[in-house]
């Protein structure tokens, strides 16, 4: 049972890496490019770890933990921006009449600021 486990080890980090949230069209052209060979799973439909094992990529992990590692980061950032675009949508600044002058003020700025306050935090 060691055994298997130490011959199945070095193949964990490539599935958990080429499995990140984000992998992209423009991910998998960059692993090809570097290995010196075709990866992708774009219209393969036996596409799997099997598959990537037979092709050797295990000994390219170092590859494919600096483009998956990229791809989760470059993910999570899009997916933060999205929602902070969404957040922002409903955000309304009210005109109202400046006294009896003709002219308009801009009100509603402290909805807006906590918003503000709150994707500094966060970003």
């Amino acid at each position: 049972m060691k055994a298997k486990i130490d011959e199945f080890k070095p193949i964990v980090p490539l599935a958990v890496f080429l499995r990140k949230d984000g992998m992209a069209d423009r991910h998998w052209t960059e692993i090809s490019e570097k290995v010196g060979f075709e990866v992708s799973p774009a219209g393969d439909d036996e596409f799997n770890l099997q598959k990537l094992i037979d092709m050797g990529m295990v000994k390219h992990n170092q590859i494919c933990e600096d483009v998956g590692e990229r791809a989760g980061k470059e993910y999570h950032i899009e997916k933060s921006l999205k929602k902070m675009k969404e957040d922002w949508e409903p955000q309304l600044f009210r005109c109202p009449d400046f006294k009896k002058s003709g002219t308009q003020t801009i009100s509603g700025f402290d909805e807006a600021i906590n918003l503000l306050d709150e994707h500094i935090v966060t970003a």
